[in-house]
């Protein structure tokens, strides 16, 4: 069923106007890493157990978020809850920059279904910054949900830039020195390099 050409998963069933064949290609974007790519499959899919979804289900007795009083489905959790706003409004600042003001985050391009930019390197990053917020959002939201460990929107803020600057790291190890530089040496958003010499501008 699978392999058939007539099989059509339930998602694009439900949303015919979206071309998940353009949102698809950005969640197996190889610059993504591969827990990222999970959540954001799950996202995309609307099968991540928000308690929306597990309450809809019986699974869960609630389908409050686990921050505020709040419906929590995947709009709430990663665009609408004020937990993450300061994160949110971070990573805005940083996509309008990296479009030259194409690109005003919104619910869509979080879902990977609006991202218009030409240049491949920059919509790369894009994809990633986004992959890397949807994943320490989770990842702390979980923490808070079944371990029962405080978790402030500081600890989830600095989580974040600790592993974005943890990738740009890891990446000024293993890509050429040219490579490097058209990904992350945007107008010195995150970092710049002086003969070879790597400074993180943003944390």
């Amino acid at each position: 069923m699978l392999n058939s050409d007539k099989h059509v998963i339930k998602i694009v069933e439900r949303n015919v106007n979206i071309d998940y064949s353009f949102v698809f290609k950005h969640v197996f974007d190889k610059f993504i890493d591969k827990f990222s790519r999970d959540v954001m499959y799950r996202i995309i899919l609307e099968i991540l157990p928000v308690n929306f979804l597990m309450f809809k289900y019986n699974i869960s007795k609630s389908y409050k978020c686990v921050y505020c009083n709040e419906v929590e489905t995947l709009r709430h959790l990663f665009f609408e809850c004020t937990f993450n706003s300061q994160l949110l409004v971070l990573i805005k600042n940083w996509i309008f920059a990296l479009s030259n003001g194409i690109i005003c985050l919104d619910f869509k391009n979080i879902v990977f279904q609006d991202i218009e930019i030409s240049n491949q390197k920059i919509k790369s990053v894009i994809v990633l910054i986004i992959s890397l917020y949807c994943k320490t959002v989770w990842l702390n939201r979980n923490v808070n949900k079944f371990e029962k460990k405080h978790v402030n929107s500081n600890i989830v803020y600095l989580n974040f830039l600790s592993q974005l600057k943890l990738r740009i790291l890891a990446d000024f190890e293993r890509l050429p020195m040219i490579k490097f530089i058209e990904y992350w040496c945007n107008n010195d958003l995150f970092c710049n390099v002086k003969n070879e010499i790597l400074n993180v501008t943003f944390y």
